[in-house]
């Protein structure tokens, strides 16, 4: 699904705002509305764009299917876990995208997919709301950016995932997509601050996501190498 120069304008401004904020800048009423809409946004635009894709469909009989949630979780994780290993090889450029950082795709596709998530559960204005609130309450994410090294910091955002599968296990999905956002704001923060940003990566990242063979369904039911999910 394409997204409008009006819905991307939002998003970026969205974004601007969260990095501005992870970097210990107080948001305005005003800013933080531009917050909630443009996250609602980017959580719509994610989710259509993987439901159009086939991420939603059995890849044999075409049918919607109900993806398991901590099965998406895990794919959270994996994000992280790239993100560090480009990190520690010499914060590598991506294969995919080779004038980015790696670590600076794989948070971003960190932010496609709990974008995708959040949309799948209809929660793309309450996600906004919630981003917006931390935001203006970030204070715990700004000390946490300014641990010592980089990979503290994306430790802490598998604490924050972790903490989100467990919530939607035994609780409810409102207090797990909380620490959902907690784990957007430093994927943004930290990017940001290596001079980076996560946000223009995700853009990139699914324009090149939507040409790509390997996610259709048909090379993901035929191929011996495809995804299953």
């Amino acid at each position: 699904m394409n997204s409008t120069n009006a819905d991307l304008k939002k998003m970026h401004k969205a974004f601007g705002f969260i990095e501005m904020a992870t970097s210990g800048a107080t948001l305005s009423q005003a800013e933080r509305v531009v917050v909630t809409e443009g996250v609602a946004a980017f959580v719509e635009w994610t989710h259509a764009a993987q439901v159009q894709a086939g991420w939603w469909q059995d890849p044999e009989t075409g049918q919607r299917v109900v993806r398991n949630v901590f099965e998406l979780h895990a794919l959270f994780h994996s994000e992280v876990s790239e993100a560090m290993e480009a990190h520690r090889k010499n914060n590598r450029m991506d294969d995919k995208l080779p004038n980015r950082r790696g670590l600076e795709v794989e948070l971003a596709d960190l932010l496609i997919r709990e974008g995708d998530f959040v949309g799948s559960r209809d929660m793309a204005y309450e996600f906004g709301s919630i981003v917006s609130l931390l935001a203006a309450n970030c204070a715990d994410v700004v000390e946490w950016l300014a641990a010592p090294n980089v990979a503290d910091r994306l430790d802490r955002i598998h604490v924050e995932l972790g903490l989100s599968s467990h919530f939607h296990r035994s609780e409810t999905d409102e207090k797990g997509v909380v620490h959902l956002g907690r784990a957007l704001l430093l994927a943004v923060g930290l990017c940001h601050r290596l001079g980076l940003s996560a946000f223009e990566a995700a853009v990139v990242k699914m324009a090149y996501n939507a040409r790509r063979v390997d996610h259709t369904l048909e090379y993901r039911r035929d191929a011996t190498d495809g995804k299953a999910y």
